[in-house]
């Protein structure tokens, strides 16, 4: 796969939000995009709260937070970029917003009140579709699980977070929690619409919803699906496989220095190749954590533990879906420059 470009951007003479970097791919790495809001069930689960009017986003906190790095990104203008209630980011911190032309061009004025927050706006090249998933989210997933080198190699950071931008946290209690959690490599948030499975049944139980409720957000990607899921029930039925715990994966914690770092990367790699065939990330990331050995050092932490500690809230959902974007509009959005993918 070829390497996905990176440009610094300026916003409103905000020099020290420039940042230059170079995002590199690599073949052995699949893209992945999923979120909490997609959830409209009702009386099976509850949501993530909203944010309402003044949520805590810790802008009056003085607190100095070192070596975490997080990121989020908005690709072909996937979701409204919030203009009002922005996460701050505490002295100490990078937190960079991975944009590509279409968001940048269309939501420059929104993302100027978010490099004044302290947020480095960042442009990226989008990759090409596959012939089940649309050039956007083949980015979305790539960036999501295969951050850049400059993120995942730098020696300024031991934690890397990503999280959906329609979410939002205090950004300021990040190193309290995670150090809480700190002897994991990844920490993630548990599934929570339905108290009353556990593990597969709740990966059941949203692959039913998707088939019978929501087809459109699987689409382009659901004879590879029903493969996926043949072969998922034939190794649980031979006991080769257990998937005990199923992810919401809006939110992702990495621990970049732990001795397990690379076990990690190399399920996340594992993850995002299966999201070029098919369209839901967490379909897919429970079986690739089990089978690289990692179900033991996975903090799985609750809904009410990022709501409590991170105030962790829902700023707007997801207002383009996948199924509503056709394949030609999405050529449209497409890099037009000479610069090489």
């Amino acid at each position: 796969m070829a390497p996905v470009l990176a440009a610094s951007l300026g916003f409103s003479g905000q020099a020290s939000n420039r940042v230059e970097a170079t995002i590199k791919s690599d073949a052995a790495v699949e893209p992945g995009r999923t979120n909490a809001s997609t959830h409209q069930r009702g009386a099976q689960g509850t949501s993530l709260d909203d944010c309402g009017e003044a949520p805590d986003f810790g802008c009056s906190s003085s607190a100095t937070v070192s070596e975490i790095a997080v990121y989020i990104y908005n690709f072909g203008q996937y979701d409204k970029v919030e203009q009002d209630k922005i996460p701050c980011v505490p002295s100490g911190m990078d937190a960079f917003f991975l944009v590509d032309e279409a968001t940048l061009e269309g939501s420059k004025d929104a993302l100027d009140v978010w490099a004044s927050q302290g947020w480095k706006i960042t442009k990226v090249s989008t990759l090409n579709e596959t012939e089940q998933v649309s050039a956007l989210r083949v980015t979305a997933k790539n960036v999501k699980f295969t951050p850049p080198a400059w993120l995942l190699d730098s020696s300024k950071y031991s934690w890397v977070v990503t999280f959906d931008s329609t979410l939002g946290l205090n950004l300021a209690k990040l190193s309290d929690f995670i150090t809480r959690r700190s002897l994991s490599p990844l920490i993630l948030l548990k599934w929570y619409w339905d108290d009353e499975c556990s593990g597969y049944s709740c990966f059941k139980e949203e692959l039913d919803d998707m088939l019978n409720n929501r087809p459109g957000y699987i689409t382009t990607s659901k004879a590879e699906i029903e493969k996926w899921v043949e072969y998922l029930d034939t190794m649980k039925n031979a006991n080769k496989i257990r998937m005990p715990v199923y992810w919401e994966t809006c939110i992702i914690l990495r621990n970049i220095r732990h001795e397990l770092a690379g076990v990690v990367q190399q399920a996340f790699s594992q993850t995002y190749l299966k999201c070029r065939e098919i369209q839901r990330d967490q379909f897919v990331l429970p079986y690739y954590i089990e089978i690289n050995d990692l179900l033991a050092t996975t903090y799985s932490a609750t809904r009410e533990e990022f709501q409590t500690e991170l105030n962790l809230c829902m700023l707007n959902e997801h207002a383009t879906r996948n199924l509503e974007v056709s394949y030609s509009k999405l050529a449209t959005l497409q890099r037009t420059s000479d610069e090489p993918f």
